[in-house]
């Protein structure tokens, strides 16, 4: 879930004082390719339409992939992924998810969600144009990231969570998976540190949610810092969150 971009605005001041500088995606010759002639060489940011997000979505997937790859390859869990499915505006699909009501989850072009029943990502138009025109390239990318960090959670046989306490480190720690891939972007020279106020902290900020009853993920100051372990320590440092059930081999 995600706030309105009022709220999202307001949170800037705050995560500027709390996440390190994460800039805009750089590009290697490789991705600069799937790029519209609008694009400045060596940026993602702000250059595809809301009509090319299917085409931004297919470098995101390939960005996230090429981490968890290489980390398959060093004999670390797979999250082998059915597929990744994108809604267009207006659209619905099918999930074998509950909705929480009962009934059969109809994921839309509002989702930015995994299901591991499908073990599918479903990503919507909606959210994907919303987080990118809103927060730039890096946050959705790092969103996506996420959801790879659940399908590695099943992957690695992390117990599914059971109670609201479990569900948001559960949250948190996807989130710390996503920082982890982001140290790996960084580490390949692939991240631009420019931005006092990065649009990371920005989305993180503004998908945080308060504390209370109905409350399934981190606060706004949890899932940065969350984030920030996995960016500083690796996927090791994600552990943490569930020491029980190792995500690394």
């Amino acid at each position: 879930m995600f706030t309105n971009r009022s709220f999202a605005r307001a949170a800037k001041a705050a995560a500027a004082s709390a996440v390190v500088a994460v800039g805009a995606l750089a590009l290697t010759p490789a991705v600069a390719s799937a790029q519209t002639e609008q694009c400045v060489a060596g940026s993602l940011d702000y250059c595809y339409s809301k009509q090319e997000m299917r085409e931004f979505l297919e470098v995101s997937v390939d960005l996230v992939e090429g981490y968890f790859q290489e980390l398959a390859a060093q004999g670390q869990p797979y999250p082998e992924l059915s597929a990744v499915v994108y809604i267009e505006s207006g659209e619905t699909t099918r999930s074998q998810c509950n909705d929480g009501n009962g009934g059969q989850l109809r994921p839309d072009d509002t989702a930015y969600a995994y299901c591991p029943v499908d073990n599918k990502i479903f990503i919507g138009q909606e959210t994907l144009w919303l987080f990118y025109s809103e927060f730039g390239a890096a946050a959705p990318i790092v969103g996506l990231a996420h959801e790879y960090g659940h399908a590695l959670q099943d992957a690695a046989g992390v117990p599914e969570p059971y109670n609201s306490n479990l569900t948001i480190r559960h949250e948190d720690q996807a989130d710390c998976i996503a920082g982890s891939w982001t140290k790996y972007i960084d580490d390949q020279g692939l991240l631009e540190r420019r931005m006092d106020l990065t649009n990371v902290g920005e989305l993180l900020y503004a998908i945080g949610e308060m504390e209370g009853p109905d409350q399934t993920h981190g606060t706004p100051g949890e899932r940065v810092g969350s984030f920030l372990l996995g960016f500083a320590g690796g996927l090791e440092a994600c552990n943490a969150f569930n020491p029980d059930s190792s995500i690394t081999d």
